[in-house]
């Protein structure tokens, strides 16, 4: 699971895109490109936006990690985003909102280089699984 950390007021926070947090941006916001719209605009609103797309993504990175096994952290509301964040935190949790859902429509497994998939079947046709 590929998570983006950051750090708000001392505390480390691991925001994962998952599958979850893909249905609740659709829910709460009508999908990404809507929530990278409210995200950028500015004043109350687009903060408002970041910090719950942030407690989204830091809810689902929190879960994960405690289902990898992790010690248990911290899942932060909202409000606590909002109260815990400094104005230049804005721009830092915008951009790790972002890189968090890059990073969730991104592959986990890497290639050793291109596959021919005709071989592969002809392969295993040919029973060499």
């Amino acid at each position: 699971m590929k998570t983006v950390k950051i750090t708000l007021a001392g505390q480390d926070y691991y925001l994962t895109f998952n599958g979850v947090a893909m249905f609740a941006l659709e829910d709460v916001f009508g999908g990404n490109n809507a929530y990278f719209e409210k995200s950028a605009v500015p004043g109350r609103e687009g903060f408002e936006a970041v910090c719950k797309a942030a407690a989204i993504l830091a809810e689902q990175g929190e879960l994960a990690r405690r289902a990898l096994g992790y010690d248990k952290g911290p899942i932060p509301t909202e409000e606590h985003l909002m109260t815990c964040s400094a104005p230049v935190d804005l721009l830092r949790l915008r951009q790790a909102n972002l890189a968090a859902i890059v990073a969730g429509y991104g592959r986990e497994v890497e290639s050793d280089g291109p596959v021919d998939l005709e071989l592969l079947e002809l392969d295993r046709k040919r029973g060499k699984d």
